[in-house]
């Protein structure tokens, strides 16, 4: 019989699972030892886990579960702890059967024109989805919705501006005009609200899309490099997004491994469509 110990560690003490790679399916939960730190592991979505704390797109949570003894831990979740994780060392694959080649892939995450902040993506997670063509007509097909939801709230919105302006000079009665521009300007903050509210739906939906499709999986260092090995021969849409409070932004690359070999994929020059649909 197989000798099983109650956690060799409390699996995820401490530990923050990024939203931004959240996926919608079997891809499980992604775990960093930071925001936008060190890959740490992967977990099913049913674990049962604990939020202690939400900030800034992150969920600071715990887990607990059983590891078998001798049993592999996540990369960087030894005897240390958490700690001992380097950032932005590489992240294991999705075990999909899929890498076999013995290429090496290297890219880098620098500034795309107009980008803001412009830095490079330091500590991100770097998704590989195969059928480059399919997944940007499926991503092209998702965000329509998105794109016609945002752009009937900007109409009300440039209505409700001008009602707003409007508002004081509508009646010869101070009073009566102060309230009418006082319900205007509060019609527009509810628009503004629901708008912000339909932004952030929107850009977690592209999240999702592109973690659930998601074949291989890296994180970049601080200086915005990655790679990754074993890839199976064939084209790829390589992805990666980071959305602050301040915005987001997105770089995808086409590869095609094995001859990408000896290329580097440069971020600032990106082929592919904006992972967010240039929602602004």
């Amino acid at each position: 019989m197989r000798a099983w110990k109650k956690g060799a560690m409390l699996l995820g003490v401490g530990l923050v699972l990024g939203a931004a790679v959240l996926a919608a399916d079997e891809a499980g939960l992604v775990l960093f030892d930071a925001p936008r730190g060190a890959w740490l592991g992967e977990f099913r979505r049913d674990a049962a886990i604990q939020v202690i704390e939400e900030r800034d797109g992150w969920r600071h949570i715990r887990i607990e579960g059983w590891v078998h003894d001798g049993g592999p831990l996540p990369s960087g979740a030894g005897a240390a702890g958490p700690s001992g994780a380097a950032m932005g060392s590489p992240a294991p694959a999705a075990s999909t059967g899929t890498m076999t080649s013995t290429t090496t892939l290297r890219g880098l995450l620098t500034p795309r024109p107009g980008m803001e902040p412009a830095t490079v993506g330091g500590g991100l997670a770097v998704l590989f989805l195969l059928d480059p063509d399919g997944t940007d007509a499926a991503h092209r097909a998702l965000g329509e919705p998105c794109r016609a939801a945002l752009a009937g709230i900007d109409q009300r919105l440039a209505k409700l501006d001008a009602d707003v302006q409007a508002s004081l000079n509508s009646s010869s009665n101070f009073k009566e005009a102060a309230q009418r521009n006082d319900r205007a300007k509060s019609a527009m903050a509810a628009a503004q609200r629901e708008r912000a509210d339909k932004l952030a739906a929107c850009r977690a939906q592209a999240e999702s899309f592109f973690s659930g499709r998601a074949v291989a999986r890296t994180v970049s260092d601080a200086a915005g490099r990655f790679e990754i090995a074993g890839l199976a021969p064939g084209h790829y849409r390589v992805v990666a997004m980071e959305r602050t409070p301040a915005g987001a932004r997105g770089w995808s690359m086409s590869a095609a491994i094995p001859q990408a070999a000896d290329a580097l994929l440069e971020g600032g020059t990106a082929d592919g469509p904006d992972p967010y649909w240039n929602l602004r």
